[in-house]
């Protein structure tokens, strides 16, 4: 049985066969240095065996031929062995090796015609075995190429086999057939050795070739895994490099500048190129602006470089579009012509790796890596890595976003944003402080509670921007009245306090006050105005007058009201006697509004006379509260207390819808007789936004006539705001309500405004009432009043008549309509009642 061996798949393509088909021309020129000279040495052996059987001259001349193919052949051969010829020329050699093959064959198939000269079949027998002794000696050198073997047998030996069977002799045909057969043999020994040769060849270069793809791919994966290796030393430091940007302080706690320094130190070591520049979005997304810059490890923070949006849009819309932009040769890049214009080729900067820098999904800015002197390519782990960078960019910017959103905050948290000084928070907390560290230290702590003194008088006349002027102004005065390590703050509107720490007497406190006190007479210039302030200071002292901040801010303001009572533009201490004052005041103020939750509120009324014609023609409707503790309290007692505490609106409501009923029930009682029923509204009650829509309800509800009703409103009052008086004035008197001008003269308004007015009666106060009879001056302003009424044909009642001698210098003065204690003091209401059932009638 045969040995099996393992054979490796011949790698059968174009490229084998070629170098089969060479290494078999090397095979023929190798094994062909050995066969021509035996071949030359057995011609000049057959010459001499033949020489005296044949003709010389043929025998010589077929000795040349065989001598000169073998030299041609040698000569051949060794101009093969010293050229170095390549594989696609091969074909020329083989091609020459052929010819000569021939040439020698032909020179030996000519020795079997030569020689049929031979007298005996012995000789012929000889040569033919000689012929044939030369074509097997042939094969090892032929056996690579089986063409030339066969062509240079047929040549040799046919001559010789034909020859033989033209003698048409038994011996000489049976040689012919044995040097055939020997032919046939040896044409198939070749035909083997030269498939065994081909085979081997073939499997030779295919072991080659698979060994040198073997080793292409051996020497791929070496560089592969070095290129891996690289890469992966690089990803190491980029990622070492990373780590370290990660615990950075300055990227974490939004210090931008820091943060900028660091990573743009880490962009140079780790991408290697001498510049870095950081450039910012602006807020319209319209303009870049350098804010970094790094060149040859020299810092610029103040670089004043920009690019616009209008200039390059290009390359605002290439950052928008991409995470990264690798760019290897800028000069070929028409997106970048004028920025590359205007920075990058005056710089020398020719390769930029740009990576923009988001908030979401809006660019804040790009970070450009920026290669000098040549092109270059970017690598897919610098992008990665600039991308990263630029996070870190963004993550520095989102954290000072956040520091100064939390700084914002805490401004706006403890901060006024007016006057930019602590608001009622951070000064409580400061207080307590202040407060807890005296009580360690043994010290003192006053507390200052300061009111602008008529600065609503600004708002209403000059707006509230010049208030707000005022109140900042005012601000920075009191800053700069006390020492560095005081407290000035704003509670709201225009109250501000001061906490004077470490006060080791009186004196410092004062020095303070009056300083503050002097600073805030000083003009402040509003526009083409200038307001001349004061200020009301209430002091409270700790631990004197309380140990407890909420103690201490509320005795300073008691202090202050004092201030004010006492004429302001002063301070005042606490003392007990205010905090009693302030509790009985704080204590009327809930009985108050208990008072008008239990209806403990009455109301008077003070008749009207008409002195010509006699009799009422109408009453004063005046509130009283009747306490049930306290017993009866005269409006001049509680209605200041009611217009400060805000009271007064529900009061005045009560008081209107009472008056309504009343007025119906007289009216129906007078049948038909002339009679009103008078109202007095307050300034918080006609300034309110519902006083209309109040009234008339209050006239549909309780059926009163509006004609009855008589509203009066002071003239100053009016004067406030004229225009929306106006208008207030007219939507009432379109109810059909009678509207009085009360306390007129002592308001200095303009006659212009005063015949605009929709108002039907005009009273005169009681101050010119009071010297009538005993001033010429008082009589004449009476008599110009009444006059003026008359003139613009509106009723005239002087109030406050309370001697005949008045009442005579009125009626002289044309004026017949009178209220006041000559005639009748307010009356209750029973009182007032059978008063106008009676239907009295009095004769002056």
């Amino acid at each position: 049985m045969p040995i099996t061996t393992a054979v490796c798949p011949e790698i059968n393509n174009p490229e084998v066969q070629r170098q089969v088909r060479a290494e078999q021309t090397n095979l023929l020129f190798h094994f062909g240095r050995w066969a021509d000279l035996p071949a030359a040495t057995g011609a000049l052996v057959a010459a001499w065996l033949f020489w005296n059987d044949v003709s010389h001259v043929q025998l010589t001349a077929w000795v040349a031929c065989v001598l000169g193919a073998s030299l041609v052949r040698v000569v051949l051969g060794i101009g093969f062995s010293l050229r170095n010829i390549k594989v696609e020329r091969s074909g020329a050699w083989t091609r020459s090796y052929f010819i000569t093959t021939l040439l020698l064959a032909a020179a030996w198939g000519a020795a079997g015609v030569l020689l049929h000269q031979l007298a005996t079949p012995l000789d012929e027998a000889f040569v033919a075995l000689m012929l044939a002794t030369v074509a097997a000696v042939a094969v090892p050198v032929l056996a690579p190429r089986i063409s030339h073997y066969l062509a240079f047998v047929i040549v040799v030996l046919a001559p010789v086999i034909v020859r033989l069977l033209l003698d048409a002799q038994l011996l000489t045909t049976g040689i012919a057939g044995i040097v055939l057969l020997i032919g046939v043999f040896l044409g198939l020994l070749a035909w083997r050795a030269s498939s065994q040769i081909e085979q081997g060849l073939r499997l030779r270069f295919s072991y080659a070739g698979i060994v040198d793809e073997l080793t292409g791919e051996s020497s791929q994966r070496t560089r592969v895994e070095t290129k891996l290796r690289e890469g992966e030393e690089r990803m190491r430091r980029h990622s070492q490099s990373l780590l370290e940007l990660a615990r950075e302080a300055s990227i974490s706690t939004g210090e931008v500048r820091g943060a900028l320094h660091v990573i743009c130190e880490k962009a140079v070591q780790a991408i290697r190129c001498k510049r870095v520049s950081v450039w910012f979005m602006d807020d319209s997304s319209k303009a870049l602006r350098c804010i970094h810059l790094l060149q040859d490890t020299h810092h610029d923070s103040k670089p004043d470089l920009t690019v616009e949006y209008a200039r390059s849009p290009e390359l605002f819309r290439m950052m928008q579009e991409t995470r990264t932009c690798a760019i290897s040769d800028v000069a070929t890049d028409t997106r970048l012509q004028s920025f590359n214009a205007e920075y990058l080729r005056p710089n020398n900067v020719t390769a930029i790796l740009g990576a923009p820098f988001r908030h979401g999904q809006r660019v804040r800015g790009v970070i450009f890596h920026e290669h000098t002197g040549s092109a270059r390519e970017w690598t897919r782990d610098e992008a990665s890595f600039a991308s990263s960078l630029a996070d870190f960019v963004a993550l520095a910017i989102t954290a000072s976003d956040r520091r100064q959103a939390e700084e914002r905050f805490r401004q706006l948290a403890n901060y006024d944003r007016l006057t930019g000084l602590p608001n009622r928070a951070l000064f409580m907390d400061r207080l307590t402080q202040a407060l807890s560290k005296a009580r360690r230290n043994k010290q003192n702590v006053a507390l200052l509670f300061i009111d602008v003194d008529r600065f609503k008088n600004v708002n209403d006349s000059l707006g509230h921007h010049s208030g707000d002027t005022v109140l900042r102004t005012i601000g920075k005065r009191l800053l700069a009245c006390v020492r560095a390590g005081d407290t000035v703050a704003r509670l709201g509107g225009d109250e501000f306090t001061v906490i004077l720490e470490e006060c080791q007497n009186i004196e410092t406190v004062t020095t303070i006050c009056e300083r503050i006190l002097e600073s805030a007479t000083e003009p402040i210039l509003l526009g083409e105005t200038e307001a001349n302030l004061t200020c009301s200071i209430g002091l409270s002292l700790s631990p004197g007058d309380g140990e407890d901040a909420d103690v201490l801010l509320r005795n300073a303001d008691i202090a202050m009201y004092k201030a004010k009572e006492r004429g302001r533009n002063n301070y005042q201490f606490f003392t007990q006697d205010m905090h009693a004052r302030a509790m009985l005041h704080q204590s009327r103020e809930n009985a108050l509004r208990k008072a008008l939750q239990r209806t403990e509120m009455i109301l008077h009324y003070q008749p009207q006379f008409d002195v010509d014609r006699g009799g009422v023609i109408g009453v004063e409707a005046l509130v009283r509260w009747q306490d049930p503790e306290w017993g009866m309290i005269w409006p001049s007692e509680f209605i200041p207390l009611a217009e400060e505490t805000g009271l007064i609106v529900p009061l005045g409501q009560w008081v209107i819808r009472e008056a309504c009923l009343q007025a119906r029930e007289w009216h129906k009682a007078l049948r038909g007789r002339p009679f009103h029923l008078a109202v007095n509204l307050s300034v918080r009650q006609f300034a309110s936004s519902n006083l209309l829509d109040f009234v008339t309800t209050a006239l549909r509800e309780t059926g009163a006539p509006p004609e009855v009703l008589q509203l009066e409103i002071t003239e100053s009052l009016v004067m406030h705001d004229m225009e929306n008086s106006i208008r207030v004035l007219q939507g009432l008197k379109n109810l059909g309500v009678r509207i009085a001008l009360d306390d007129f003269g002592t308001g200095h308004s303009s006659l212009v405004y005063l015949k605009r007015l929709p108002v039907d009666v005009l009273k005169v106060d009681r101050a010119f009432v009071e010297q009538i009879a005993k001033s010429d001056q008082d009589a004449a302003i009476a008599r110009s009043i009444i006059n003026l009424a008359e003139n613009l044909d509106l009723d005239v009642i002087a109030e406050g008549v309370e001697s005949v001698a008045q009442m005579k210098q009125l009626r002289k003065g044309g004026c017949s309509k009178m209220q006041g204690y000559l005639f009748s003091m307010p009356l209750e209401k029973d009182e007032c009642d059978r008063l106008l059932r009676g239907i009295p009638d009095f004769e002056i």
